[in-house]
């Protein structure tokens, strides 16, 4: 849905709620410097030692990069200097949580720069058990990144970047809210406490599996950008990139010490991709022209252990699943042209025009798998069950069955293709404002879902989504630019929206998993102030307001039946209604070079719903964050210390409801955090 909460509230989509797959397609794509990460999983370094953020609504793909539907972030890094320079952080923060990082940059020849980049996180555990004396939340992160920048010749320049991370962290323990066990009598004892427990009033409250939720992924990149200018007016890219993410995190989505829901995520996921385009620059005229590959395998495996859950027994007389598994390999290849131009009829009007044609082909192969004697058991009993007999199952065998009732490892494959069209319409007035119409079409590519599935037909495959969008708006400035307001009306009409949804699966019920919705739309208006009304007072404020409606869909909602339901006239799930953010800072000098400042920031989110349906149970109820900030700065730039606050007022509020077969959970979001930053630069 639109309304991204947080730092980027309007990209128009959200991006915490992404495929939890990695071969899964991103919605909001994410770049560095216009390489595309391939995964939205693998983006957590891309806000290091950076120069400036760029978002980019609604569909994307005719000027760089990969096909998206609800917009781009992104982050233009900081680049080598033509001087040595370098830099210091320091931040200390509520639960012993330290962040340092630095940078080094400068000349190594006449031809060649460098810059290098670090930064590490630790500590900051926050979450407390119900049970036990034990705490949860430890962030252990190490991010680097190096750049090297060759310019041979005066039009020729080259960029070398190198970057990784490895996140050790502990992934964060749910919230028990509710606790309805489908078989009361296989229980776990103890589970009867979170029965009676009064509900978490703090984002504090968890309980997890002992030593179960814990981390280790890395990612590897490498990539080397070319820049050729042919003549005064045509410019010559490549950008060729190499990405490698490992994921092995284990999570407790039960809340509680018992195996109702434990999980252990293992990836693995490895691309290529090659981008190579023209671009230049007339009197009147703005092109650029394309063409895109990306070449991507990835291993998506879970492990799952519900031993003690009380719904996974299908053979009533044979003791209920313990542990089961999924393996599934996508090999996905993605070729695209594109171009755009920009034609200046005239000094006040213009006209913009885009068109990029994509292929997609994936492969997939997925199936099941038996972990545990108690899984193999239940599964070959299904097998008498369905036809009179069994293939016996081996640990870690495929269980998934055929149209016969046989294991089976499901390979299949989707080819797709579509041609994506951008069109506006720009008029700038005498003084400086521009009135725009646009029209984008833009889709995102369909894949298969990544489920635990006892029959096959549970691996058919989610179309790609389509979307054109329709906008209207205008950017104006006023009082020589001291005020600038930007707003815009746009409709949204998607076709197969693909959405965080629930698939029924015979053994296990109704399942989370991503759902293609035929169709549906979207209809919002945002509006943008910035200001700067005295000397060292600046100001802003932002909003979006979004209606969302799904027109045709029949589906699951709740988890609480194996009946589809008619779910037209639906809102979509994870999308609040209104979102806002401001940022009022002021800034004044006290001598000697120094200034201080004073500055507060809030963002905000109506009520929004895990389920397509208002249900209490799945209600994630409105909230405002507010920060706080104070400091003193060096007037040229060189250091700033400061103190802050982050969710000053302790706002207990969650990012999103699970409902399981036994209980239903919470995802809490931090409370209250306070610290003190430190950053300086030297040379220069």
């Amino acid at each position: 849905g639109r309304g991204c909460r947080g730092l980027y509230p309007f990209t128009r989509e959200n991006p915490q709620y992404p495929d939890k797959a990695l071969a899964g397609a991103p919605t909001v794509s994410i770049y560095i410097d216009e390489i595309p990460f391939t995964s939205a999983q693998s983006t957590q370094a891309a806000a290091l030692d950076i120069e400036r953020v760029e978002v980019l609504k609604g569909p994307q793909g005719t000027l760089f990069g990969q096909n998206s539907t609800g917009g781009a972030i992104q982050y233009i890094a900081a680049k080598p200097t033509d001087y040595f320079s370098s830099g210091v952080s320091v931040e200390y923060g509520r639960f012993n949580e330290l962040t340092t990082g630095g940078f080094v940059s400068g000349p190594l020849s006449e031809t060649l720069k460098a810059r290098v980049a670090v930064r590490s996180t630790q500590g900051g555990a926050w979450q407390n058990s119900f049970t036990r004396d034990e705490t949860l939340g430890d962030q252990d992160k190490i991010q680097g990144r190096f750049l090297l920048d060759w310019m041979p010749a005066d039009n020729l320049n080259v960029m070398f970047n190198l970057s990784g991370y490895h996140d050790g962290s502990d992934p964060l323990a749910s919230q028990v809210v509710a606790v309805h066990p489908q078989v009361p009598a296989l229980t776990p004892a103890g589970l009867a406490f979170y029965e009676t427990a009064p509900l978490p009033s703090s984002a504090r409250d968890a309980d997890w599996s002992p030593g179960y939720p814990q981390s280790d992924n890395n990612f590897y990149q490498g990539s080397v950008r070319v820049d050729y200018d042919i003549n005064d007016e045509i410019l010559l890219t490549s950008i060729s990139d190499y990405q490698h993410y490992e994921q092995d995190i284990s999570y407790d989505l039960d809340g509680t010490p018992h195996h109702l829901g434990d999980f252990n995520s293992l990836g693995d996921l490895k691309s290529i991709s090659q981008e190579i385009r023209l671009s230049g620059v007339t009197q009147a005229l703005e092109w650029i022209i394309g063409a895109n590959y990306i070449h991507a395998d990835v291993a998506d495996n879970q492990i799952s252990d519900v031993s003690e859950g009380t719904a996974v027994q299908p053979i009533p007389t044979l003791p209920p699943f313990d542990v089961f598994g999924l393996i599934s390999d996508t090999e996905a290849d993605t070729y695209a042209v594109f171009g755009n131009a920009e034609y200046e009829i005239t000094d006040q009007l213009s006209l913009v025009g885009g068109l990029r044609y994509t292929q997609s082909d994936r492969s997939f192969s997925a199936c099941s798998t038996a972990l545990g004697e108690n899984t193999v058991g239940q599964f070959e009993a299904l097998q008498t069950a369905f036809k009179g007999t069994f293939v016996p199952v081996d640990i870690g065998g495929c269980v998934t069955m055929d149209a016969n009732f046989n294991p089976i490892l499901t390979v299949s494959a989707l080819d797709e293709d579509n041609l994506s069209v951008r069109a506006s319409v720009n008029y700038k007035t005498l003084n400086d404002t521009l009135f725009y119409a646009s029209f984008n079409r833009g889709y995102k590519a369909g894949g298969f879902p990544v489920v635990n599935a006892i029959t096959a037909d549970q691996y058919n495959l989610i179309e790609q989504e389509r979307l054109d969008a329709y906008e209207l708006g205008f950017k104006a400035s006023f009082f020589e630019r001291q005020v600038n307001v930007n707003a815009a009306a746009f409709y949204y009409d998607y076709a197969n929206k693909q959405l965080t949804g629930r698939v029924f699966n015979p053994i296990f019920g109704t399942l989370e998993a991503l759902v293609a919705v035929p169709e549906s739309r979207v209809v919002g208006v945002e509006a943008e102030l910035q200001a700067q009304p005295i000397d060292g007072l600046m100001l802003s404020i932002a909003a979006t307001y979004v209606d969302t409606k799904i027109q045709r869909f029949v589906g699951f909602d709740l988890g609480t039946t194996s009946t589809p339901v008619d779910l037209s006239g639906s809102h979509y799930s994870n999308t609040p209604a209104l979102t806002t953010v401001a940022d009022i800072q002021y800034s004044f000098g006290i001598g000697c070079g120094k200034e201080a400042f004073i500055g507060a920031s809030s963002q905000s989110a109506s009520d929004a719903y895990s389920s397509f349906t208002e249900s209490t149970s799945t209600k994630m109820r409105s909230y405002t964050l507010i920060d706080l900030r104070a400091g003193i700065e060096a007037q040229d730039g060189r250091w700033i210390v400061s103190i802050w606050g982050r969710n000053v007022t302790d706002q207990y509020y969650w990012t999103g409801v699970f409902r399981g077969t036994d209980q239903t959970t919470r995802q809490p979001s931090r409370p209250v955090t306070y610290g003190l930053s430190l950053e300086a630069k030297f040379g220069g």
